[in-house]
């Protein structure tokens, strides 16, 4: 998370891939940095896909955020 601060005062990202989400947390930060991304989080896990689901529900961040 750290590391994507930084790049993000440098770099306009366009779309992120967050392999192995868990509950979104990187994925929701990076969206809360640059609200314009666009966001595909993944997991093995369907618990995990359904709570990063709530999460950006949570933090009013689902617009261009897709789940899998």
């Amino acid at each position: 998370l750290k590391i994507f601060a930084e790049l993000a005062k440098k770099h306009k990202f366009h779309s992120i891939c967050d392999m192995g989400c868990g509950s979104g947390i990187l994925s929701i930060a990076a969206k809360k940095l640059q609200p314009w991304i666009k966001v595909v989080a993944a997991d093995i896990e369907q618990e995990a896909v359904r709570r990063t689901t709530w999460n950006t529900k949570l933090n009013q961040c689902a617009e261009n955020f897709q789940t899998y």
